[in-house]
């Protein structure tokens, strides 16, 4: 593993917030992915960046929104600084993924992607056990439901070197449900994967976060039992509609729930089911801003979009006197999408998921356990989507683990047949 790029991925990764002066260190990162960038500047190709057209149309187009947001708590010297650190990173990874590809692509997937992140999560795990506080760690949040099932009561855990809940156990349940393929499905770096599922695991306990852990479980068992055992995927053209259609069928299935006992055993309250989290009180303001089109819908309004519209402040009381409820987004990735990048995005968006399909269809057969791992990451994506906004730095680093993933699919689905050779090697 490259000890350089891990630094790069370290510092990309951390909440600035939690560390004293800590805004001094923001351009860390820039520096690092530039100094992982230019150190093979030799062995540059223009090439390199052709199979990637699709994503960096995307990467522009949320750097515009960043660039052009009202959001009056976004100065310009941020704006900037989020924007280099976004495509700074890009750059750098896109060229890691060519320094290491030569050594097979699940190799190259492991060093550049998957163990820095592994990493990262485990010195969260490391630095809490020891008693290190973060920034927030004097706010009470609740106990943890799942543990209290095994007869332990303790608060739920915000981890020093993150910020939020929700936005780290998203971040934590793609990694889950990589390490479960890894662990389960694909027969090379089982120790690996396995450290993994124990890592993510017990972070999800400590944070109480049951949505990743549940839906890594659903997304294991679908490739394992169904799409392990077919030829030729099935049915993958569904996923990228998840988005759109899957808040009805959440809202449908919750209310079924409220009326049974087993929903109050998995709900932290009766309101939770009815209106699904909250979830519902905020989709339906949020849907009637596009019933009008206006010409800020072609590209959005930018980051924070659904509070620049005005709309965020139509459901801020959801959350009582929460601080900065205000900014809340509107907790499905599709609306997010809209209100930040347009309808350009969103059309962008999912062009790039079905091209993601063409990919695993493609490598199915040559290197099914790249299309496992892209199947598993756009499942996971989609499925979680439906209520939280895995798109955009509203989850701390999501966005990152979404390019990363996606450039990576690209590139070998340019070099299928490369790959395909190294594959056949690694196996043998």
């Amino acid at each position: 593993m490259d000890t350089l790029f891990s630094m790069a991925i370290f510092s990309l990764l951390v909440n600035y917030d939690a560390i004293p002066n800590g805004s001094v260190l923001r351009v860390l990162p820039i520096i690092l992915f530039l100094l992982v960038g230019f150190r093979d500047v030799v062995k540059w190709d223009s090439r390199m960046f052709k199979p990637i057209i699709l994503p960096l149309m995307l990467a522009f187009l949320v750097s515009f929104g960043i660039l052009t947001s009202g959001w009056e708590k976004s100065t310009e010297l941020y704006k900037v600084f989020k924007v280099l650190t976004f495509l700074s990173f890009i750059f750098a990874f896109t060229i890691q993924i060519y320094r290491n590809i030569n050594k097979g692509a699940l190799y190259a997937f492991v060093n550049t992607v998957y163990k820095p992140i592994i990493l990262f999560i485990v010195l969260n795990i490391v630095m809490y056990l020891i008693g290190f506080k973060g920034p927030y760690d004097e706010e009470s949040i609740g106990k943890t439901l799942m543990l209290s099932y095994f007869g332990i009561s303790v608060d739920r855990v915000r981890f020093p070197l993150v910020a939020g809940i929700n936005a780290y156990g998203s971040l934590i349940g793609i990694l889950l449900v990589i390490s479960f393929v890894g662990w389960g499905i694909i027969k090379i770096y089982k120790k690996t994967f396995l450290y993994g599922i124990i890592a993510c695991i017990f972070t999800l306990l400590l944070t109480d976060s049951r949505g990743p852990i549940f839906y890594a479980l659903i997304i294991f068992c679908l490739i394992k039992f169904f799409y392990a055992k077919s030829k030729s995927p099935r049915f993958l053209w569904i996923i990228p509609l998840l988005g759109f259609i899957g808040p009805f069928i959440v809202i449908w299935v919750l209310n079924f729930l409220a009326t049974t006992s087993y929903g109050a055993s998995v709900s932290r309250s009766s309101e939770d089911l009815l209106t699904g989290n909250g979830r519902l009180l905020i989709w339906l303001p949020a849907v009637s801003e596009f019933l009008t089109f206006k010409s800020q819908h072609i590209f959005g309004y930018g980051e924070y979009g659904h509070y620049v519209s005005g709309r965020s402040l139509e459901w801020e009381y959801i959350f009582g006197s929460k601080e900065n409820s205000q900014y809340v987004h509107p907790h499905n990735t599709i609306l997010s999408l809209t209100y930040d990048n347009g309808y350009v995005g969103v059309v962008l968006f999912t062009i790039i998921q079905y091209y993601i399909i063409r990919i695993i269809k493609k490598i199915w057969n040559s290197s099914r356990n790249m299309a496992y791992i892209f199947l598993s990451n756009i499942l996971f994506f989609n499925l979680v989507g439906i209520t939280e906004t895995m798109f955009g730095f509203y989850y701390q680093n999501v966005i990152y683990l979404f390019f990363a993933v996606n450039i990576f699919a690209f590139i070998i689905g340019y070099y299928t047949k490369k790959i395909e050779r190294e594959e056949v090697a690694l196996t043998n």
